[in-house]
């Protein structure tokens, strides 16, 4: 896991380290994700709620990642969101990232995996 300052983005996100986690830094770093390789898929229509509310299947999201700087990274209408996880339902399997989405962000069955977790912890360099 990726340890140093957080870097402010043109979104106003802050990120570890620099601006881009796919971006190696000076040392070769990375941020550890899972999975490893692919992606998981959001469970139906991307959420329109204010707070975005992400429907996540299976065990994709652990409710002991809230407040660990563990970040859901979303492929939503040709774009990259990137928010940490404030809160996981775990019953309703309702993870409930730092923001609010954009109108144009609608989609089905998206594309999003995790970032910064200590148990995705798996490559030298992460």
């Amino acid at each position: 896991m990726r340890v140093g300052p957080k870097v402010r983005t043109a979104f106003g996100q802050l990120r570890p380290g620099g601006p881009s986690a796919s971006s190696s830094s000076a040392a070769g770093a990375r941020n550890a994700r899972t999975p490893t390789n692919g992606f998981y898929r959001i469970d139906g229509p991307s959420s329109q709620h204010k707070p975005f509310l992400l429907k996540y299947r299976g065990n994709d999201i652990r409710k002991e990642w809230t407040g660990e700087d563990v970040e859901v990274v979303a492929l939503l209408a040709w774009a990259e969101i990137r928010m940490p996880i404030v809160e996981v339902n775990e019953a309703d399997r309702i993870a409930r990232p730092s923001g609010n989405p954009r109108h144009s962000n609608k989609e089905r069955d998206e594309r999003y995996w995790i970032e910064n977790s200590r148990d995705a912890l798996d490559a030298p360099g992460e």
